[in-house]
């Protein structure tokens, strides 16, 4: 729609079914960065060459397991040190050894809620830049065919939220545009966010 402004606040290119969006979150809205980072928008640029991959990279997948216009979220409250901490986010983690992004989307799903997604569309990829954490590759699947019984997960607490509220919940800024994507049911996209 021409007359509809794009709700995305990053600049955006869309190819053969593909998004590309790119934005920086500023870290005065990052309560989780220190306090010695003075706010405002300083953000160092990381460097090119040996240094640049000196920095931990890795890659994770994030689940959105949806139910009556409700996503089964994670309120990461129980582990220490967490970078997520008090955070709510879909089940997901860290690729082990030699696996694909669907075969760890399966494992963390079934080790975080019990439950095991039976049809599942991979959405997109996100790229976290932080010097911080260093890189992440978030692999994005979204489901609504699952089967299973939700157990206690030991990294938080889990429930189900409508999509409306999550938005008023504590959870990171970028992730209000890969939510966004998702309910505009955009094809395939890669968002690269600069925290």
């Amino acid at each position: 729609d021409p007359d509809k402004p794009d709700p995305l606040p990053g600049p955006a290119c869309v190819f053969a079914g593909y998004m590309v969006v790119w934005q920086e979150i500023h870290p005065a809205s990052n309560p989780a960065l220190p306090p010695e980072r003075d706010g405002g928008i300083r953000i160092r640029r990381r460097k090119r060459g040996k240094e640049a991959l000196d920095m931990e990279t890795r890659n994770t997948t994030l689940c959105h397991l949806e139910r009556e216009d409700k996503y089964l979220m994670l309120h990461r409250v129980k582990k220490q040190g967490d970078e997520n901490q008090d955070k709510w986010v879909g089940p997901g983690g860290k690729f082990e050894a030699g696996e694909s992004p669907e075969e760890c989307a399966l494992r963390e799903v079934r080790e975080e809620t019990g439950l095991t997604m039976l049809d599942w569309e991979y959405r997109g990829i996100v790229t976290f830049v932080s010097d911080l954490w260093g890189t992440e590759y978030m692999h994005l699947f979204w489901s609504d065919r699952f089967e299973g019984a939700l157990r206690e997960c030991d990294e938080g607490v889990l429930e189900w939220i409508d999509k409306r509220e999550l938005l008023t919940k504590n959870i990171w800024e970028g992730d209000k545009i890969f939510l966004d994507l998702l309910e505009r049911r955009v094809p395939f996209f890669s968002l690269k966010l600069v925290y």
